[in-house]
């Protein structure tokens, strides 16, 4: 049960239990506004997701949050680079040569053959793209943004609204 509902179970609970069953405060009418005020949103949000899931045969990824070497994806917590596709997150990616992006660190976006690649170059953008890496990507007709990983974040977020396939490839820490 999602924690934010535990309240309405509670509430549930106690009026089909028959305890507050002739209290007119926890009749029908309250528990209805009860649950609507606190899963409404939620489920409205769920609901609105899964129509884009269906309408465009795609998942849709949120980052919810995002510090230096941490990054909170759909729920889960991920403590390494990761890449994000519309089919889930790799996390503990690892790149070649460190810092510099090299074409054999992106497998994993190739395959998933995306529209537009978001490139997190880290907290201080320290991880860099070389240009052989940009052209290779551009050939594939892939459009590549690199920025740095907190503004990745938002941009990833907010292009997954408008294009079918986004892929994220986030540097975490510098």
């Amino acid at each position: 049960m999602h924690s934010d509902c535990g309240h309405a179970a509670s509430l549930y609970s106690q009026h089909t239990s028959g305890a507050n069953r002739n209290n007119s405060a926890n009749g029908p009418t309250t528990l209805r506004r009860t649950l609507g005020c606190i899963c409404g949103l939620k489920l409205r949000t769920l609901y609105l997701r899964a129509f884009i899931q269906r309408r465009f045969n795609e998942t849709i990824m949120k980052i919810t949050n995002y510090s230096f070497g941490h990054i909170e994806v759909d729920g889960l917590d991920y403590s390494s680079d990761v890449i994000i596709t519309p089919e889930g997150v790799q996390g503990g990616w690892w790149r070649k040569e460190g810092h510099n992006l090299a074409i054999e660190d992106l497998d994993t976006v190739i395959a998933a053959k995306p529209d537009t690649l978001i490139i997190g170059s880290g907290y201080y953008g320290r991880m860099r793209v070389p240009g052989v890496t940009r052209s290779f990507l551009t050939g594939r007709g892939i459009r590549v943004e690199v920025v740095q990983t907190s503004e990745a974040v938002e941009v990833f977020n907010k292009l997954q609204q408008k294009y079918a396939r986004v892929v994220a490839a986030l540097h975490l820490t510098c």
